[in-house]
């Protein structure tokens, strides 16, 4: 696939450049278990593909910070405890828990003067980050640190921190890296802007499993790749099943390299603002973490709840998908919040944009012995922004595109991409894009991203998928339009089934669209994602369990395993964490 000039954004989009001790975290959600898989070709699917997540247990009642060495560093990095009156599990993503935390942290420094060669070292303090460490020294001068963490069995991570502090004579910052449930060995190098001697320092520790319980590293196999073919960063493996409210960074060797936590959802993406990094941790929370692991502003939704997307807007919007729970439907509205002012609302409703569609579906249950139906019929699972002013939006249920013009003001579907049959004899056919060139559509398709480009002119520009090649519309069972060829209907797969990661050109004027790039990857009947990172791509077969790095052309680069018997991994993304974990020296 040929390069998509100006693309920036995550998703197919390139990754934005930038955003311990284990707390008692286990009790703070309660992850629901999968559903049993469905019969093959019966067409169910699990609810693992909507965003549901049971309610946190209550957290218990704060009563301060306490510190306690972490095994096998002999004192010399401590964990901070979150005390409860009642002896139940601490929500860390609690405003007054994070202040406490970072009043503590400031006690500390204050009562310890730590220097270069003897500096305050603290797992994970803030609940954020499994095996982060927070870092902190005084130093008289400018200066570069560098560090390196060795693990059995592990190649040595070695990189360059970046400086959180706004005080010119502190260094502080957050060591990722650290391997959990394995022995690391931490070796820090402080070298002074003035060119004197390097000041080193070197601690060991037995760092906690990963909250998910998968292990500290993923088989890498496939492809023929030199390691200078990957690109830089960390995958971020968002949804493992069972564990949604676990995030795992994982680097191009297949270690694991930290653990994003939150309460009970996973982080669908990861999206940069003002100096954080921007996550969802529960169905209704976002919170925006900073370099430190400290969650400095946490949004509460009001009466939404979020379902698999967000992407951030240039002026500092979060565009959400979400479930309002006073409508009789579901994965049919898009909501924002303004994370200067914390408030949200709806945006879109799309009763009012599509309500005549809606009106052809009939509510239906993910498993057959369901007694629980839902209205969903258009299923969003993906939301991009084409500009400024423009949504484009994945409909599964519809194996179809669509996009929102003026989506702030006063808003129009502009046109729908994929399979015209779904709308014909509809109020919508007429916005339905002709197909240029003999290609069968996408079906059930994930991660949809849309990118303009100026080389291509006015009125054109790139649609980007994930195409999973699976369908269903369960929500229109007296379908009986076009199927597209080779789709399979099988939700596990069968022999000679297959995904494909697609670009399609787009031209509004023509109101057409030609298939431009494509190639194959393993079958994943839902979920599953494709991203644009510096040049290669990043695919994510969610229900195969792997993930791997493609060159522009689609060949395989390196293939990863994820170890699980759950039932699948919902999107991987990769980011560089540039200027927000680490730097160049």
């Amino acid at each position: 696939m040929s390069p998509t000039p100006g693309s920036s954004r995550a998703g197919l989009r390139t990754a934005a450049v930038l955003v311990a001790a284990s707390l008692a975290l286990s009790s703070c959600g309660v992850d629901p278990a999968p559903p049993p898989a469905p019969e093959a070709r019966t067409g169910a699917t699990p609810d693992e593909d909507r965003a549901t997540s049971e309610a946190p247990s209550p957290p218990g009642e704060f009563a301060g910070v306490s510190l306690e060495p972490v095994p096998g560093s002999d004192g010399a990095v401590r964990r901070t405890v979150l005390d409860s009156s009642n002896e139940g599990a601490v929500d860390p993503y609690d405003a007054e828990v994070q202040q406490a935390v970072a009043d503590t942290l400031a006690e500390l420094a204050a009562e310890e003067e730590p220097a270069p060669d003897a500096p305050l070292l603290v797992l994970n303090p803030y609940g954020t980050s499994t095996t982060g460490i927070w870092a902190r020294f005084a130093t008289p001068q400018d200066g570069t640190l560098t560090y390196t963490v060795s693990a059995p069995g592990t190649e040595d991570w070695t990189r360059t921190a970046v400086d959180a502090s706004a005080d010119p004579g502190v260094f502080e910052t957050q060591l990722v890296g650290v391997v959990p449930g394995a022995e690391n060995t931490v070796t820090t190098s402080f070298r002074p802007a003035d060119g004197s001697a390097p000041v080193e320092h070197e601690v060991r520790l037995t760092a906690p499993a990963a909250r998910s319980g998968h292990p500290g590293t993923l088989e890498r196999s496939g492809g023929e790749a030199d390691a200078r073919e990957l690109t830089e960063g960390l995958f971020v493996l968002s949804g493992l099943d069972g564990s949604k409210g676990s995030n795992l960074l994982v680097d191009n060797s297949g270690t694991v390299r930290g653990e994003i936590t939150g309460r009970s959802y996973r982080a669908d993406r990861i999206e940069f603002h003002d100096g954080t990094m921007v996550v969802p941790v529960d169905l209704s929370t976002l919170a925006q973490i900073d370099p430190l692991g400290r969650a400095v502003r946490i949004h509460e939704l009001d009466g939404l709840k979020m379902h698999h997307d967000f992407v951030l807007t240039g002026a500092g919007e979060a565009i959400l998908l979400v479930d309002d729970g006073s409508k009789d439907s579901v994965e049919d509205v898009v909501a924002v919040l303004d994370l200067g002012t914390g408030e949200s609302r709806v945006l879109l409703d799309f009763d009012d944009l599509m309500g005549s569609y809606k009106e052809q579906t009939v509510e239906w249950a993910w498993g057959e012995d369901d007694e629980e139906k839902d209205m969903d019929w258009l299923h969003f699972n993906s939301v991009d922004l084409l500009d400024e002013d423009s949504l484009v939006l994945s409909a599964r249920e519809t194996s179809s595109v669509i996009t929102v013009d003026d989506f702030r003001g006063e808003p129009t579907v502009a046109y729908l991409l994929g399979e015209d049959d779904v709308w014909k004899g509809s109020d919508y056919e007429h916005l339905a894009l002709e197909k240029r060139g003999d290609f069968p559509d996408h079906g059930g398709q994930h991660t949809v991203v849309g990118v303009r480009d100026e080389s291509l002119g006015d009125g054109r520009h790139w649609v980007e998928l994930f195409d999973n090649n699976f369908w269903q519309m369960r929500s229109r069972p007296d379908y009986e339009g076009e199927i597209p060829a080779g789709a399979s209907t099988s939700f596990t797969g069968e022999d000679g089934d297959v995904s494909r990661v697609r670009r399609y050109l787009v031209d509004e004027r023509a109101r057409t669209y030609e298939l431009v790039d494509e190639f194959e990857v393993p079958y994943s009947s839902i979920v599953s994602s494709a991203q644009r990172h510096d040049g290669n791509l990043v695919v994510a077969s969610g229900m195969a369990k792997v993930f791997g790095e493609y060159d522009d052309d689609g060949t395989l680069l390196a293939q990863y395993t994820v170890d699980t018997e759950e039932l699948l991994v919902y999107r991987v993304l990769k980011y560089t964490f540039e200027d927000f974990w680490f730097g160049t020296e």
